[in-house]
């Protein structure tokens, strides 16, 4: 084989290869990417519905719905997409379509740790501690280091005004997870509710340390700058909420409750024509006005 001819073949076989990786890097850029790509590949496999829909979970929830029931649809008999449909039917408050998909999941798979726990969520939601707090100990049971589980035992627990029971659990989701965020702004709760300012704040802040952009634990944090006096610094960070999340209803009544603290009513009226453009039925808004008007 002549010198050329290893050169030319070379050549041609680095070019296959770069645009190959090319159209590789393109079409799997990202997870959303790959999976759309495996499904036009494999449109019949219920597993990669379900790897689907979880992806679309951070684009769409719509499309994470569809995913999870075309999943089920595939295969009635897997798990997983009963329990991540059911996760998406408690956000939407759909509680009792929810404890349908998990019971459907733990005839599966009866000691499915992420289903007991988001049947806890369900039995929650509908106001039945008691049962949901057996569900999170059965998840736990099943998976001692499942920290969602220890977590949404602790709210329960909290729910029922059992505070040092919360407390340990919160504490337990902390040491599973030591960047639990959630966990942190939960802990930051139960401190205000027992007049322990200072650890409360501390909590909020160590959440927002670990998730720069949670605009809950910034209300929370606000509302105890409010408790100390501090309104200029509450003002702050109640706006440093709305920049992460502006559809927050009560975090706009907090901003101009403080407003009108302050006395800067101008400011505060324009919170309440906020408030008329996304909650113009809200009970506090006629409230807040006469407030502004006096």
């Amino acid at each position: 084989m002549s010198l050329i001819f290893k050169l030319s073949f070379l050549i041609i076989f680095i070019l296959f290869e770069s645009i190959t990786s090319l159209n590789r890097n393109t079409i799997w850029q990202d997870d959303l990417s790959l999976w759309k790509d495996t499904v036009k590949k494999s449109p019949g496999k219920a597993r990669i519905h379900n790897n689907l829909g979880t992806v679309c979970l951070g684009v769409s929830k719509k499309w994470a719905f569809d995913e999870f029931r075309e999943a089920i649809r595939l295969n009635p008999n897997l798990a997983e997409p009963h329990n991540n449909l059911a996760s998406l039917l408690n956000e939407l408050g759909r509680y009792g379509e929810a404890l349908h998909e998990l019971e459907v999941a733990l005839q599966i798979w009866p000691s499915y740790a992420d289903a007991h726990s988001n049947l806890g969520n369900a039995l929650k939601g509908m106001g039945r501690y008691d049962l949901a707090e057996q569900e999170f100990r059965k998840a736990i049971s099943s998976k001692p280091g499942h920290y969602t589980a220890w977590m949404n035992l602790g709210n329960v627990l909290y729910q029922q005004g059992r505070a040092q029971e919360s407390l340990k659990a919160y504490q337990r989701a902390i040491e599973l997870k030591p960047d639990y965020a959630e966990a942190y702004n939960n802990l930051g709760n139960l401190y205000r509710v027992q007049g322990e300012n200072e650890k409360a704040v501390s909590s909020y802040e160590t959440a927002i340390r670990y998730k720069p952009g949670y605009a809950e634990a910034y209300n929370n944090l606000g509302n105890m700058y409010k408790i100390r006096g501090d309104i200029s610094r509450a003002i702050l960070t109640y706006q440093e909420a709305l920049r992460a999340n502006p559809s927050i209803v009560e975090i706009h009544i907090n901003l101009a409750n403080a407003y009108i603290t302050q006395g800067d009513m101008a400011s505060a009226e324009r919170e309440c024509e906020i408030l008329e453009r996304i909650a113009p039925n809200h009970p506090l808004l006629n409230q807040l006005k006469a407030m502004i008007s006096r």
